[in-house]
Formats: structure tokens, sequence, C-alpha cells
């Protein structure tokens, strides 16, 4: 793993010191470990634990290949893109403060208070992730098939599943992220379409791969500062959930009548308040609202992560210590949260 600002204002060299440390077991650190093992050990137990009774014809047919990798190990550069994105999403919502990798005794006390964040959120997140089957098979068939055109196939998808959920502001930087993210929409494929996308166009006009419309200027125009304006003067249809960290609600355009799933997310780390917060708010289509009624607050979670993932949605983030801002995003991603 690489040690490096993946986004602009990516300056806590400290926190990704210490998922760089996570990443590899050393006896230098034996105190640095997730349940015993490196955070790449501790993922593939996962992937190999979600297998187990996945139900999946793929898993079933290759379990005792799962687990031969497991005792055998494999090349860490596997993982390395993928586990680069997830930190650098984990940095994404954390405060922006500058501090040096803690590389030696002598450049001060271990944070050991942002080993175990990060901790927390990779048990979180990471079973999570996995109940995807797409997620999880296209994973393993990146590791069972790493030496076939198969697994570069599966690896692909892997990253694009991971793009769409946590998008390409995090990893920005990155010399890989660009064509993930050209690749699944987020980004023109080419000049000629970054013009086009860059001219003045219809309001509400959504430039995913879909290229449907969505509502009208009073609900969703162009700006990304104005849509947030103009929601906030929304309707309230229904309360799906109502937590202090996980708020969930439908909303109707007044003048249109286009519905929108609107998702607030804390990140809470128990140290002082001022969490990291994302507003999410996307237009509904077909029979989407009516199949997010009456869920539960972990099945409605999971619906949201693979509602509309390349169609444009609104996001204000505002990481903890720092201001909000808005922007056009894809999908629903919530915050990992209590």
């Amino acid at each position: 793993m690489w040690v490096y600002g993946c986004f602009d204002g990516d300056v806590d060299m400290a926190l990704a010191g210490v998922q760089h440390d996570l990443y590899f077991l050393s006896p230098t650190r034996p105190d640095v470990h997730i349940d015993g093992m490196s955070t790449l050990g501790w993922l593939w137990a996962n992937v190999v634990g979600s297998s187990w009774d996945r139900g999946h014809p793929w898993l079933d047919r290759n379990f005792e290949r799962l687990k031969r990798l497991d005792r055998e190990g494999f090349s860490h550069k596997l993982l390395q893109v993928p586990h680069e994105h997830i930190a650098a999403y984990f940095r994404w919502t954390m405060p922006r403060i500058e501090r040096r990798s803690v590389l030696l005794p002598e450049h001060g006390p271990y944070p050991m208070d942002l080993l175990e964040a990060w901790k927390a959120f990779l048990r979180k997140e990471i079973p999570d992730l996995l109940s995807s089957d797409d997620a999880l098979v296209s994973l393993a068939k990146s590791m069972v098939y790493q030496a076939f055109e198969e697994g570069d196939r599966a690896y692909h998808d892997f990253q694009d599943i991971l793009m769409r959920r946590y998008g390409f502001a995090c990893v920005e930087k990155t010399y890989w992220a660009a064509d993930v993210a050209r690749r699944v929409g987020l980004l023109p494929a080419s000049a000629e379409s970054a013009e086009s996308q860059n001219a003045p166009s219809m309001a509400g006009h959504d430039d995913s791969p879909d290229a449907e419309t969505y509502g009208c200027q009073s609900c969703w125009p162009e700006s990304a500062d104005a849509a947030w304006e103009t929601g906030l003067r929304m309707e309230g249809r229904s309360e799906l959930v109502d937590d202090s960290h996980f708020h969930v609600m439908i909303l109707r355009c007044p003048d249109c009548g286009q519905s929108f799933v609107w998702v607030f997310s804390e990140l809470i780390d128990w140290e002082g308040g001022d969490d990291s917060q994302a507003w999410i708010r996307m237009p509904l289509v077909g029979r989407e609202e009516a199949d997010l009624m009456g869920l539960a607050a972990n099945t409605l979670e999971r619906q949201l992560h693979g509602l509309g993932t390349n169609r444009r949605s609104l996001w204000r983030i505002r990481p903890r210590g720092n201001s909000a801002s808005c922007s056009w995003g894809r999908g629903v991603l919530p915050l990992p949260h209590d």
C-alpha cells in the first residue's frame, strides 16, 4: 500500500500511515492488528466467511479453492488498489488535519485512536460491502482466477463496484481512478464528451448513461448549490427511518410532483462531537418509492446502496472540522453510522 494524498486536502498522513501499518503485520508493531490479522488477511477471511452459507452456485463450487487461498496466501498487490479506494474514502470522511506518519518512536506516540477508528470502520463497512453477491463474487473470482482473463474481468468489476459505492472525489489524484470513473460513467469518456458536459443543458437533464430527465427547474436545477436550496422547501411525503445518525425520507416537489429519496447520515467517532455528516438526495422512478416503503433500517440501507447507481444525485458533505459543500454524485451511499 502507498502512503500519499489521494484527493485535495488529503493531508492526514498519520491516518494514512496507520492504514498502511495495518495492511501488513509487523513484529515491530505487535499491537497493530485487526483480530490478530492484517487488513489483507482479515478482508480475505471475511470473503471466505461470507461465502460459506451464501448459497451462490459459483461460491459453492469453488469454496475449497477459497479456503486454499486463505491458507496459502496471495500477493498483496492484488488488493492494493481496492484497499486504497476504501482507505481514501475513510480519510475523505474524516477531519482534514495535517499530521505526519509516525514511523519511529522519536516521531511521537503511535496514534492508536486513529487505528481504532479505522478498525471500527472496517468492521462495519466490509461485511456490508460483501453482503452484495456482485461484490463478493467479483472479489473472490479476481483471486481464484488471478492468472487468467476472467480474473482480470472480475477485478475490473470489483473496481467498478467500489467506484460506484465510494465515488471519484476521494481518489481523484491517484493514477488509476480516472480510468475506472470513465468506465462507470462518472467522468466523460473523451474530450468531446467533456465539452458536451460543460455545455448549457435543459434543467433537470441527467447526464448519466441512462440519459433520463427528472424534475423541473424548481427541484433539480443545474447548480448543485441551487438544488440544495430548493430541496429545503420540498414537501415531506414519508419518513422511512428517523434515527439521530441515519434519517431517510421521501420528498416531493410541489411544482412538478417528482419524488426524491433524501438520506442523512453521520459518522460517529465518540470524540468531542463535530462528526462528519452527509446529505444525499436522488430522484426516484417507477416503483422505487413503493419498494422502499416499510423496510427495516438495515434492509433499507442495503436497498439504497443498489438504487440508481448510475443516476445523478445531489451530495452535501461536511467532513468533521470543515465546512459543508455541495456536488453532483451518483447513487446513494450513506456514511457508516451507528
